[in-house]
């Protein structure tokens, strides 16, 4: 049958099988007189109701040049309540112009969006994370961007410049000790122990004084920064206590050896991965031992440098006019459904939902800013439902305007 596959459009909508429900709804399109989609064979019938028996629980539908064939039963669809119904019929006799049909014992029904979706399948668009909170507590993220207001001035840019955050993120390193370094890790096959804390696990690693051994191996009972208790564990659990004592007294002698005071190891991510880090030491002739506070403010800072790094990268994959490949599946004048094949930046926006997206209409670009709501993968691809929450009053109608004009009714 033609339209057979209705069936399975309302395979998960939600149903309706209270009686007097579905009578009240049969009572309501008779008063309303709306019309309801009667799909007999390969025939869509457009009919209303123009009787209802409740004793002999049967419907009479006006139907004017409805053929009978051998089929005793069918389906219908109609709207009402801003609902999309949908049920299974049985027909039980016909007469001139009408059908007698048994009362539907259940109706499925798929609530109608307030803004109709357009289907496109070759419209594109461009989309740049919209700044947001970085850290989980506001009263951290409001002294941190009143300590390093030109830090935030930057990252809050569309554009931003790497060239500047770098700089200002090395010169907060070189106030701790001019002894600092940017490592990036290509090759994660050969990392040392401590690359593998801070690369594989994300941690920031604080030594703060290598003449005592309780600066390597006790915690410092913070959430982002640690000391080598996590490997010390480890090693006492592989090797037991005496052994994993050992190869700590290894570990310090050699710092010591170098005439390390202290350190400070911090990650670098793109996209939540890590690719590099930051290392700060400061010797024994500084006469100056990295402070925890002074160490939380940096993976603080490295925290800012990393969603810089991310959204740079983002620009220049998903917002270069040259690169445009984020299909737009169908919008309205609430929000859109998108198409990427990046699941680095899928993965992102689950955390980092606020874009500003570019769309083009009428050759220009409307700027419309949204909040994604809805993630699912399907295939290669990966799928995102964007609510629109902030524009231009004059992109607005130019929206309602296109979207006008490529109307066509769809429910879903």
């Amino acid at each position: 049958m033609k339209y057979q596959n209705l069936h399975y459009q309302f395979e998960k909508a939600v149903v309706e099988e209270e009686y007097y429900r579905i009578l009240n709804i049969l009572f309501f399109l008779k008063a309303k007189r709306s019309f309801i989609n009667l799909y007999y064979g390969d025939n869509k019938l457009t009919c209303r109701i123009i009787k209802i028996d409740n004793k002999k629980k049967q419907v009479e539908l006006l139907v004017p040049g409805f053929i009978e064939g051998q089929e005793r039963r069918s389906s219908i669809t109609f709207e009402a309540l801003n609902r999309y119904y949908y049920s299974d019929i049985l027909i039980i006799h016909t007469e001139e112009n009408s059908v007698i049909i048994g009362m539907p014992e259940k109706l499925a029904y798929l609530r109608r969006r307030l803004y109709p979706r357009i289907n496109f399948d070759d419209l594109f668009m461009r989309f740049i994370i919209l700044f947001s909170a970085v850290f989980e507590k506001p009263q951290e993220e409001k002294l941190l961007e009143k300590k390093f207001p030109f830090v935030y001035q930057e990252i809050r840019q569309e554009n931003p410049s790497l060239r500047v955050i770098y700089q200002m993120i090395s010169a907060e390193a070189a106030n701790i000790s001019p002894d600092f370094d940017f490592v990036m890790i290509k090759d994660r096959k050969d990392l040392s122990p401590i690359e593998k804390l801070v690369i594989e696990d994300m941690k920031n690693i604080l030594i703060t004084d290598t003449s005592r051994i309780s600066s390597y191996n006790r915690s410092l009972k913070k959430e982002h920064i640690e000391s080598f208790s996590l490997l010390y564990e480890k090693f006492c659990r592989e090797d037991g206590m005496e052994e994993a004592d050992k190869k700590f007294y290894d570990l310090q002698r050699d710092d010591l050896v170098q005439f390390i005071q202290s350190y400070y190891y911090g990650p670098i991510k793109l996209y939540d991965k890590p690719i590099g880090y930051l290392k700060i030491q400061t010797y024994i002739f500084n006469k100056y031992s990295i402070p925890l506070w002074q160490a939380e403010e940096i993976s603080a800072l490295l925290k800012l440098f990393s969603y810089a790094l991310t959204k740079i990268k983002m620009r220049k994959t998903h917002f270069d006019p040259l690169q445009i490949k984020t299909r737009i599946v169908n919008i309205s004048m609430s929000g859109l459904l998108m198409e990427i094949d990046d699941l680095d930046a899928f993965n992102y926006l689950q955390k980092n939902k606020r874009i500003v997206m570019r769309i083009p209409i009428y050759g220009e670009e409307l700027e419309i800013s949204g909040e994604i709501i809805r993630f699912y993968k399907e295939g290669d691809y990966f799928y995102m439902g964007v609510l629109f929450f902030k524009t231009k009053p004059d992109d607005m109608q130019k929206l309602e305007d296109f979207l006008y004009e490529n109307i066509h009714y769809q429910f879903f």
